[in-house]
Parts: C-alpha cells; structure tokens; sequence
C-alpha cells in the first residue's frame, strides 16, 4: 500500500493543476510564517520537485531510513557534515 500511495503522490505532483495548488498551500505557509515539511521521499525527483516548490524541511527513506538513537549521530557525521 505505501509504495501506490507513493507512486500515486508522485503522479499528483506532476499533473499541472496539482502543482498548482501545492504551490498556493505552500505560499500560505510560508506567508504566514510556517516551515513546510515533505515526509515520506522516497525518490530523488521528489526531493527535487518539493524543493523547487519550496519545502523547507524533508524526511523519508531517500534521505535515510528508520535509526535507533545511537545510530544517528554516525549517520550525521559521515552524511551531514561532509
């Protein structure tokens, strides 16, 4: 099921009137002060395409996947801080 859910979020963002009304969503946020995040990216052209529309913020398995606690401070320093 996630991965239709998925497919089908990533057909959504590509048909024109969609993208529309992320835009206008994302607009409001950021005009009224909200920072935006994206979950569940899962695909590079997701993270792009949600950049360009001006997500602030994105979490998913693209970035990384699930860690325990004492696993992410490693994941941090070999990925974020290069």
């Amino acid at each position: 099921m996630r991965c239709l859910i998925s497919a089908l979020m990533w057909i959504c963002l590509r048909i024109f009137s969609v993208r529309l009304r992320w835009v206008g969503r994302l607009t409001i946020s950021h005009n009224v002060g909200l920072k935006v995040v994206a979950k569940g990216i899962e695909r590079v052209e997701e993270l792009e395409l949600l950049s360009q529309y001006g997500c602030d913020i994105a979490q998913g398995y693209y970035i990384c996947e699930p860690l325990a606690g004492d696993e992410l401070l490693g994941w941090y320093e070999t990925t974020v801080q290069k």
